[in-house]
């Protein structure tokens, strides 16, 4: 799986990610975090992406961000305040793969996902 942090310089949410890199390590699981800001998120990047989570700092572009996402169907959802706060990698890897797993399911059942 593949998940985004995105966030206004890419630099803010890299404590976050290397977490939730240790906890997907330590489960076992095949997951690449990438941190980079809102304005790197090309095509090239959504076709790669799994899912999307957006920092705190940039939580008033998320409706422009679920816009992209959906052409893309790619679920984005904005970060808790206090998961990114505390960087409790294990909290946002649990909402990354929440996300994932909402949208599978809503595709197996014929409708589009848009969590926001």
């Amino acid at each position: 799986m593949r998940i985004i942090l995105a966030c206004a310089a890419g630099m803010s949410t890299s404590l976050l990610a290397n977490n939730m890199k240790r906890v997907a390590d330590e489960r076992g699981l095949e997951v690449t975090v990438e941190a980079m800001s809102t304005s790197a998120l090309d095509e090239a990047q959504w076709l790669n992406t799994d899912v999307v989570l957006v920092g705190p700092q940039m939580r008033h572009q998320l409706p422009t961000i679920a816009e992209q996402a959906a052409r893309y169907h790619v679920p984005v959802e904005a970060i808790p305040p206090q998961d990114y706060a505390m960087a409790n990698g294990q909290h946002v890897l649990e909402q990354a793969y929440t996300l994932v797993q909402n949208q599978a399911f809503h595709k197996e059942a014929g409708h589009d996902y848009h969590p926001q």
